[in-house]
């Protein structure tokens, strides 16, 4: 009995220690070091003066008055005519949205006509490609590359959906929405009434902007001009009673020139040169401005610059504070965090993860960020840096050739 036990034991011994011995192999044969990398992307970056900047331009606010209804007939941002038809009026807020919704209902008793008639598709790849068409021209106006307002983009949009949606319907379930839309058409007209409502105009050519700020009359084009910084600064410090959804419809932005108040260092300042034209920065986008009055404080450490163009951006309706960035050099290459360049032998580069292996590539500078190099990208061999390559950053002791993993 005590040699089953004694041989037990040992057995059980044997094993732990065997799976302690493997455990161990295991993890070290499994073990990585742990590498962090970056990929590399082709960037740009402007090198210049930032500044807080205010945009300015000749807007009129579209005022209102309480207990009425209103429904805008165009979208925030689209261009307008002078004597327009821009905003319906009703005597109640609640006949307003009854319209609004009067509109929803109409477009679909438009579009169910098609397939109860029978001159509907059921082609859903079609409709597929319509919504792809739609969503597409939606991009180009979103970034000012395009012709189309932004009511025909939504309008295609819905119509495509719809069109879409009832492809699927049989017989019966189209004569269940006639039905439906019908009863709800009828529910609204009464609420809204029979007559046309009555119609807001744009006093101006323009473009319709669906909110206002309170700055449109406070801070105009004329006014920015005889500004000193210390009035300017003063005026920013001064909060304007603001147009609220109660008092104001939106507002019309006139003409094409616009002007943007940068306010700068003293010691940034001495580099801009008034009647200049330089780029700018500012909403996601660059355009040219001629610098056309810049004005020192009293204390000599910040100054006011004013710029003008007559090429908006393509949001330049839709907000009026932005940071700016008046440009003096453009640089367009890879960008390497700090700590992913190894200078060696005297030439500066990267170790980029291939495989398993560290392979060092050596780089051309063209900027110091300080906490980043913008790198030239050179694509002549393939011993350069390239797109997607990933550089290891964070690894002491690197060298050519070295096994990583």
């Amino acid at each position: 009995m005590t040699r089953v036990v004694t041989r037990f034991l040992v057995s059980v011994i044997a094993l732990f220690i065997a799976a302690a011995v493997g455990c161990t192999v295991y993890i070290f044969m499994t073990r990585e070091d742990k590498i962090s990398t970056v990929e590399v992307s082709l960037v740009s970056v402007d090198v210049g003066i930032d500044a807080d900047a205010t945009v300015v331009r000749t807007e009129i606010p579209i005022t209102k008055d309480a207990g009425l209804g209103y429904f805008a007939l165009i979208d925030s941002g689209e261009r307008v005519s002078a004597g327009q038809d821009i905003i319906a009026v009703f005597d109640s807020n609640e006949k307003a949205l009854a319209y609004e919704r009067l509109q929803k209902i109409l477009l679909k008793a438009k579009i169910l006509a098609e397939f109860t008639s029978g001159n509907g598709s059921n082609d859903l790849v079609r409709y597929n490609g319509e919504i792809f068409s739609a969503l597409t021209d939606s991009a180009k106006v979103v970034s000012g590359h395009s012709g189309i307002s932004v009511s025909d983009v939504r309008d295609s949009i819905e119509n495509a959906l719809l069109r879409k949606e009832y492809s699927s319907y049989d017989k019966e379930a189209l004569d269940g929405a006639v039905a439906r839309i019908a009863q709800e058409r009828a529910l609204l007209t009464d609420l809204v009434g029979y007559g046309e409502p009555n119609y807001l105009t744009a006093e101006a050519s323009g473009f319709y902007v669906s909110a206002a700020d309170g700055w449109e009359k406070l801070l105009t084009p004329q006014r920015l001009l005889e500004l000193s910084y210390e009035d300017y600064a003063e005026l920013l410090d001064f909060s304007p009673e603001s147009f609220s959804a109660d008092n104001c419809c939106g507002k019309i932005t006139v003409g094409n020139d616009w002007y943007l108040a940068a306010t700068v260092r003293a010691d940034d300042a001495i580099y801009l040169d008034k009647g200049a034209e330089y780029t700018v920065s500012i909403g996601g986008g660059s355009v040219k401005m001629s610098l056309v009055s810049i004005s020192g404080s009293e204390d000599g450490t910040m100054a006011l610059a004013v710029f003008s163009a007559g090429t908006p951006l393509s949001d330049i309706t839709q907000s009026r504070f932005k940071v700016a960035t008046i440009v003096f050099d453009r640089y367009e290459g890879f960008r390497i965090p700090s700590e992913g360049i190894h200078v060696v032998d005297g030439r500066s580069g990267v170790y980029v993860l291939e495989g398993a292996r560290a392979v060092f590539k050596e780089v051309d500078i063209l900027y110091n960020g300080g906490s980043f190099y913008i790198v030239k990208a050179d694509y002549e061999n393939r011993g350069n840096l390239f797109n997607g390559d990933k550089v290891i950053i964070g690894q002491k002791d690197l060298y050519d050739g070295k096994m990583m993993k």
